[in-house]
């Protein structure tokens, strides 16, 4: 049996990396041509070392470009009035600027050509969907 180390470069090399390619290339073909908007979608667990998160989802983004945080600023407002019960929170349960995929992405593109918004949704709505379908 492969050692952890070897089945982790195996799915770096085998998945991780062919899709951090292509998305890289997808965005910096549509950026030439003008603003793109990548969502990045995750989950995050609903209890991180002993204590609760209690956003069902998050937006992630850098505060300090313009565009990502008048997005999330309305995405949050459209969010609150179609679904009232769920919390959503900004820059939580993560900051936006967090070492990640959409902040590297952020150094090749300007502000004006790139939207890079993570969304995080609590795992416990995952888990009630997996639990729905099962029925």
């Amino acid at each position: 049996m492969p050692s952890r180390r070897r089945r982790r470069e195996a799915i770096l090399r085998d998945h991780y990396q062919p899709y951090r390619q292509a998305v890289e290339e997808a965005v910096g073909r549509a950026a030439r041509r003008g603003q793109v908007l990548h969502l990045s979608i995750h989950s995050f667990v609903p209890v991180l070392d002993g204590k609760e998160r209690t956003a069902d989802l998050g937006l992630l983004y850098d505060p300090a470009r313009p565009s990502e945080r008048q997005l999330c600023a309305r995405l949050a407002r459209h969010l609150g009035a179609i679904a009232p019960a769920l919390s959503v929170r900004r820059n939580y349960p993560y900051r936006g600027v967090s070492d990640g995929f959409t902040t590297s992405l952020r150094r090749r593109f300007a502000d004006a050509r790139y939207l890079g918004i993570e969304v995080e949704m609590n795992q416990r709505h995952a888990r009630r969907a997996a639990a729905f379908a099962r029925r």
